[in-house]
């Protein structure tokens, strides 16, 4: 390469690497800074009594567990948090020496499902508060590719790429915002949708219709996560939340979910399995949308769970 042409490339190079990081900069420190994990880590650490009945995982215990009503509890839960992500946020509140006594993990219809993975490596989460939290060399191991070392190098050194998508997240939304114990309250009632049939098929299709419904790397690391909290002295249990009966009918129609179920009834020697799956079959006006509770219903659930658990 002659001498001003290498100096015209090298020029160009800079103006590249200047703009990436400058947007990397931005996305990870501003836009991205007030992030849901964020505000939940944050809130948290200010809490004089650190909280010891943690609730974890994906949006089903986002939305219908109320720590206000269960004492000493936290909502630690965020949408599309699967297996792997739990077993590394647990570890990474462990050894920032925040011990519960015991967790609580959603054990859904499609909490096994090959979709969790995908959520990750695609980046449809938000890497910037997971990414320093995830080893790329241990979840490679795990994983057995190289789908988590491409993800990793992402998420640290080009944290805007791909994740516009979450743009959308930080316009102001009065009826989804946190409480200081996690809690994310919805006062839709989908009783009143009249879309709600198309709603439905859109949801199950988006848990069941393209991705394996038992993914061992799942199973794997729900036994990691298992093992963790074993020798760490805190109990676990999992929990199958509510959800509304034309949402189950229409998912048994494409798949058996006695096939995932029986995944978890391998565990019960390993760990308790509380199911309310169809507790409000008949109440309709409880839920925010298919699978998911409103306030009203997350209210009236978190009382009740008090009771039943014996928290």
């Amino acid at each position: 390469m002659k001498k001003g042409n290498q100096f015209h490339f090298l020029n160009w190079l800079g103006v590249f690497l200047v703009f990436h990081f400058g947007f990397h900069f931005l996305h990870k420190n501003w836009l991205m800074k007030q992030n849901q994990q964020a505000e939940k880590e944050l809130n948290f650490n200010g809490l004089s009594s650190k909280p010891k009945v943690w609730f974890m995982g994906d949006s089903h215990p986002l939305l219908a567990i109320d720590p206000e009503q269960i004492p000493e509890s936290f909502n630690w839960a965020s949408r599309s948090e699967n297996y792997i992500l739990c077993y590394y946020k647990i570890k990474y509140l462990l050894e920032r020496g925040h011990k519960p006594t015991i967790i609580f993990l959603p054990a859904e219809i499609h909490s096994l499902s090959s979709q969790g993975k995908s959520l990750i490596v695609n980046h449809e989460l938000d890497d910037s508060w997971w990414a320093n939290k995830i080893s790329p060399f241990e979840a490679d191991a795990a994983a057995n590719g190289s789908d988590f070392r491409r993800w990793w190098l992402a998420a640290n050194f080009a944290s805007h790429a791909g994740q516009f998508y979450h743009l959308k997240f930080l316009a102001a939304q009065p009826q989804l915002g946190l409480t200081k114990l996690g809690f994310m309250p919805d006062s839709t009632d989908f009783s009143q949708n009249e879309n709600a049939k198309e709603i439905i098929n859109e949801k199950v299709k988006s848990h069941v219709g393209k991705f394996k419904l038992v993914d061992s790397l799942q199973i794997k690391y729900l036994n990691k996560t298992i093992q963790l909290l074993k020798e760490s002295g805190i109990k676990l249990v999992l929990v199958k939340y509510p959800v509304s009966k034309p949402y189950f009918e229409a998912i048994s129609e494409r798949i058996n979910p006695k096939l995932v179920d029986q995944e978890f009834v391998r565990l019960k020697d390993k760990v308790k399995i509380l199911d309310f799956r169809n507790l409000y079959f008949g109440r309709p006006e409880l839920f925010s949308d298919p699978d998911h509770l409103n306030q009203k219903g997350a209210e009236e659930f978190s009382q009740m769970f008090k009771e039943f658990s014996g928290i």
